[in-house]
């Protein structure tokens, strides 16, 4: 039991940062590229014209 609480935790060699991951960079540009998109749709449709 001793021997167990004295050895260090195995932990990641780098000191626990966080790798990129390019996949999670798309994704974030995406949404945000969605969410403009989604606050245009919204203006557009708050503002409807009368077509007679």
């Amino acid at each position: 039991m001793q021997r167990f609480i004295k050895t260090p935790a195995a932990g990641p060699a780098d000191g626990g940062a966080p790798k990129s991951n390019s996949n999670a960079i798309i994704f974030g540009v995406i949404s945000l590229i969605l969410a403009i998109i989604a606050l245009i749709l919204m203006q557009v449709n708050s503002n409807p014209k009368e077509n007679v």
